[in-house]
């Protein structure tokens, strides 16, 4: 298996709201970027193909000409046309199988996964890192699925050989807690991009996590 070195410890999720314009968009993020983030996950679920391949390419240059990662979510179908430093995969996702298949020499590909069972069934297929949740109560969940909580995000990053990245409803005040559970990173949607300021709302979380700097 190929060996990976990818910046988990705090990716930004782009958040796929109608009343943030791309413009505002890219801002937010290059200036999470300057507070630290490390990583962010390009995720657009209401874009045609065509228009989320033109925007996907645009937030590309802004987050590498930034220094961090940038992360394509499950449009694998999409590689051929946009340069990604990995894939996130999501049940809507071809099989991991599949994709890891075609593009797993080359690419880091990780998986998002809500139950211990799951993980750990993602984890033996191959998926370079998980990301793992709710681990909090979070309004793009709710209802959806059920909380994970502290005590079983633990227990899958002490069972699992990948890399794991707490998601959901984490903010600063929570940070610290999660690293203690033995995760790699964080992955933030509203933190993030409802912040008045994205770059402090990073600094902040950065500074509970317990990491400095890309």
């Amino acid at each position: 298996m190929p060996n990976f070195t990818i910046p988990l410890e705090l990716l930004a999720i782009t958040p796929d709201r109608a009343d943030i314009s791309f413009t505002q968009l890219a801002r937010a993020v290059a200036e999470a970027i300057q507070g630290g983030v490390s990583a962010v996950v390009f995720r657009e679920k209401s874009l045609a193909d065509d228009v989320f391949i033109r925007r996907a390419k645009e937030l590309r240059k802004v987050v590498v000409d930034a220094g961090a990662c940038f992360i394509l979510n499950e449009r694998d179908h999409l590689l051929g046309e946009i340069e990604a430093c990995a894939l996130q995969l999501s049940f809507r996702s071809s099989p991991l199988s599949e994709v890891k298949k075609r593009y797993g020499a080359n690419l880091p590909i990780g998986v998002s996964v809500h139950n211990p069972a799951e993980a750990q069934k993602r984890a033996e297929a191959g998926a370079d890192f998980l990301i793992y949740g709710p681990v909090f109560e979070t309004p793009s969940k709710k209802g959806l699925v059920s909380l994970r909580g502290l005590d079983e995000l633990e227990s899958v990053c002490e069972h699992v050989t990948c890399p794991v990245v707490a998601v959901g409803g984490v903010d600063d005040s929570r940070a610290e807690a999660v690293a203690r559970t033995g995760a790699a990173g964080l992955a933030v949607m509203r933190f993030i991009f409802d912040a008045a300021d994205p770059q402090q709302a990073a600094v902040s979380l950065r500074r509970s996590w317990g990491h400095h700097g890309n």
